[in-house]
């Protein structure tokens, strides 16, 4: 959800050009100039652009009082507070006769008030901790937290929260900041206020709940949400009109609808649907599934003639994964079923291992242990560990970073984020309420921040970040090396055992094959699919390995291509661009941050059709992003190339390949941490000094910079 940021957050603190800007249709309008007669339009012209020196040269001079007023009672603090002049806010509440809760102008606003309505989160913690009171009310009988999500800043939201302004405060309407941010359509402020506990069936001067406004609006995320916290689908406005009633006036029943129904509630009669299934019987259902389809579509294919067979396959792949779907909704309560958040995809891996263990085991060994036995010890140790591997990826903590144990300590966090001038999406998490440390990232899956997060692999159903990236690369890498070791022993194996006397009728494979598949048709099945999961594992190996060298995540080699390396944030300070779409005054969101992970080899929505997805999921999409950097950096593609090295690409991380491969092999840990209680250890290397992950605040070190492959 994009938001207003006003004119940015810290443009005095860090020397920005700001425009001013003013919102009050009574009040003076600022000279053109400063070189007006009137010394009053003067002192108001510098505070709106910025001109401190002007100013404290006026006031000093007693050519205008500090606490000067226009005739229609705006003072320059207003003035200040609206353009986010944070050094003059500051010389003006040290000057005696200056009222921090000044009102003026038609609204009846205080400075608080004007900085609030532009969501500008310095000025509003400025002028607080100064006294401002956040509780006062305008002349539409707004308090600060009302104009906040007027704002649509959800870190300025937060913030007030956290200050301890009752969530649930109603103006002279009986509009909560839920009901506003309802009809705005604002789904981040929505959820923001729900987690903190606002009344979704509080009624308003007009009868209309939050829900009633948020299908004014047409917004189904803040709709679900609504009826997630348990709105009241019968209530009737003063008219007498139900959320469905309303609906149907404003032309978006079918999206309500679909709110109603992933929210699990019976749009008839508003009662929770009844759910057979918990999240963790979903997560089991979905990984052990594709052991009986595996199993069913093997049996099939090796035991029909082959066109049969192909139909057959098709027909059960394609039943037990529809049936899988509609079962899992209906035991949901009609929720929609995602994919990528279940254990669906590391459960066709881990059944696919546990058919080539069978097969290997029972059929290939005993026929090639005579001939074969290094091979076959040297695939017995390859394939145990990459087994152990995945365990360890798909079960170990990724590197979550620790929860705030209570709410002052959260308001701290936020506190000491303002003094540092970082309080943006970039360096606090708003459904974590942590701050991130540098490389870290919110997953949409996980609901959690994870520290050098790469991506969330739903092959094993799991974030890779700093604490599992090795075990995860590690996995892929034997698995590339365990795949072919069984295809080269099945193949011997056929040989050995195809028939000499016989005549195996076949269908379609000719001669010498047919008498080779007839020998053992279901290892050959086996090991044709275990030949096809050869494609995800070398894309993916080829693309991890390619990034460990340029010292980069899969996040960052993304978001490189959108917002720039981490944003565009080279060094500290960190810049005021933030994330993609972050203000100044950290108004919005990533895109990343806030919708369903659309980095990595999987794996994110499914977005651009099966075809996208499947090559998502295949890692198609970030091989081919990889290849197109290697040739941009390779000197052809020149143009793009410069683009990419500019500035706001530079990877601070980068010491070379040779250095970047060994802080991530050998950072003087476990090679495999065995740790699995969340928080206790993040630990990394850069440039060959270690480093704490959970805890990265600034660049530790300088790299060489963006462009080494």
């Amino acid at each position: 959800m994009a938001a207003k940021s006003g004119t940015g957050s810290v443009g005095d603190r860090h020397g920005q050009e700001l425009q001013p800007v003013g919102n009050e249709a009574s009040a003076v309008k600022a000279a053109e100039s400063t070189g007006e007669e009137d010394p009053i339009q003067e002192a108001v012209a510098a505070t709106q652009f910025g001109n401190f020196e002007r100013l404290v040269s006026l006031v000093e001079n007693g050519r205008v009082p500090a606490d000067v007023r226009t005739p229609d009672g705006v003072t320059l603090l207003h003035w200040a507070a609206i353009n986010d002049r944070l050094a003059i806010i500051e010389y003006l509440l040290g000057q005696p006769g200056v009222e921090v809760d000044s009102k003026g102008g038609d609204l009846d606003a205080t400075p608080l008030h004007w900085a609030a309505r532009n969501g500008l989160v310095d000025a509003v913690h400025m002028l607080v901790s100064h006294g401002a009171d956040p509780l006062r009310t305008d002349a539409q009988s707004f308090n600060t937290l009302h104009l906040a999500v007027h704002s649509s800043n959800v870190m300025l939201v937060v913030y007030l929260l956290h200050e301890g302004l009752p969530v649930d405060s109603t103006d002279s309407s009986g509009r909560t900041a839920l009901h506003w941010a309802a009809y705005q359509g604002d789904a981040l402020s929505v959820d923001v206020l729900l987690r903190w506990g606002a009344n979704v069936r509080l009624l308003d001067s007009t009868g209309f709940t939050a829900l009633h406004w948020g299908i004014v609006r047409g917004n189904m995320a803040c709709m679900r949400r609504l009826i997630e916290e348990g709105s009241d689908l019968s209530a009737r406005t003063h008219d007498g009109k139900t959320p469905t009633v309303v609906a149907r006036e404003m032309k978006c029943y079918p999206t309500y609808a679909a709110a109603v129904a992933e929210a699990g509630r019976d749009i008839v009669d508003g009662s929770a649907v009844p759910m057979w299934l918990s999240e963790h019987g979903v997560q089991q259902l979905t990984f052990l599934w594709p052991y009986v389809t595996l199993s069913m579509v093997f049996t099939e294919l090796a035991s029909l003639n082959a066109f049969f067979a192909l139909l057959a396959g098709v027909g059960t792949t394609v039943g037990m994964h529809l049936a899988m779907v509609k079962f899992i909704q209906r035991a949901r309560g009609t929720k929609r079923l995602q994919i990528v958040k279940t254990g669906y995809l590391a459960g066709i891996f881990s059944a696919s291992a546990f058919w080539v263990g069978i097969r290997w085991a029972i059929y290939v060994l005993p026929v090639t242990v005579g001939e074969f036995p290094l091979v076959n010890a040297l695939f017995a140790a390859v394939a145990a560990a990459s087994m152990f591997m995945f365990v360890r990826s798909m079960r170990s903590d990724p590197g979550f970073i620790p929860l705030a144990k209570d709410v002052p300590e959260r308001r701290q966090t936020i506190e000491d984020l303002l003094s540092a001038g970082e309080y943006d999406a970039r360096h606090f998490c708003i459904n974590c309420y942590v701050r991130k440390p540098l490389r870290s990232k919110h997953c949409r899956v996980c609901k959690r921040c994870v520290a050098r997060h790469d991506h969330h692999c739903p092959w094993v159903s799991n974030c890779v970040g700093v604490n599992n990236h090795r075990a995860f690369l590690l996995f892929v890498l034997l698995l590339e090396l365990a795949i072919p070791l069984f295809i080269f022993l099945v193949s011997k194996e056929l040989i050995l055992l195809a028939p000499s006397d016989e005549e195996p009728m076949c269908m379609v494979l000719a001669e010498p094959f047919c008498s080779i598949y007839s020998s053992d048709p279901l290892t050959v099945l086996v090991a044709c699919w275990a030949a096809l999961q050869l494609v995800w594992v070398t894309f993916l190996s080829v693309v991890q390995l390619m990034q460990i060298a340029r010292a980069m995540t899969t996040n960052e080699a993304t978001n490189m291509h959108k917002h720039g390396f981490m944003g565009g944030a080279i060094s500290p300070p960190a810049r005021e661009s933030g994330e993609a779409g972050v203000s100044s005054s950290g108004a919005s969101i990533a895109p990343s941050e806030i919708g369903p992970d659309k980095h990595n080899h999987a794996h994110g929505n499914n977005g651009g059709g099966p075809a996208r997805l499947c090559m998502r999921l295949l890692g198609i999409d970030q091989f081919l992003m990889l290849m197109r950097d290697v040739r941009l950096f390779g000197g052809r593609g020149q143009g793009y190339s410069a683009a990419l090295q500019s500035e706001r690409n530079v990877n601070p991380f980068n010491h070379g390949t040779v250095r970047n491969c060994m802080d991530f092999w050998a950072d003087g840990g476990e090679l495999i941490r065995m740790s699995d209680k969340p928080g206790t250890s993040g630990h990394g290397r850069v440039g060959g000094r270690s480093v704490d992950y959970l805890r990265l605040w600034n660049v530790p070190y300088g790299g060489v910079g963006a462009g080494s492959v």
